[in-house]
């Protein structure tokens, strides 16, 4: 088994951080989508360990898509460019990308001093 890896943030900061904002949400009909999840496992905890029922982890990647699946075969992937989605309007309620982690989670301090 490969190691997730986690660019941005820890996999413990993003659930964390998806956690709090989905507090209230209902966890069988709120619909999910993880887009650009490569090995990330954020999407697969979310459905494991948050009781999410209806998550959808998509990356451009055929390859990461297919293996991300033989570790997770409950779960589902699907291979999609985010530039060109064929999904229907209003069919997902949560889009994640967890590549604005880090402007999102990071202090004003740093912002600043970066910006």
């Amino acid at each position: 088994r490969s190691p997730a890896l986690e660019w941005y943030v820890s996999l413990k900061v993003a659930e964390e951080y998806v956690m709090q904002r989905l507090a209230g949400a209902d966890r069988a009909k709120t619909r999910i989508m993880h887009m650009g999840c490569g090995s990330s496992e954020l999407g697969v905890n979310l459905a494991q360990k948050g009781g999410f029922k209806q998550v959808i982890d998509s990356d451009f990647s055929n390859v990461v898509v297919e293996q991300m699946a033989t570790r997770f075969p409950s779960h589902t992937f699907l291979t999609l460019d985010a530039t060109a989605m064929a999904l229907r309007s209003e069919s997902m309620d949560v889009l994640i990308c967890k590549g604005m982690f880090d402007s999102i989670t990071a202090d004003n301090a740093t912002r600043v001093a970066q910006g």
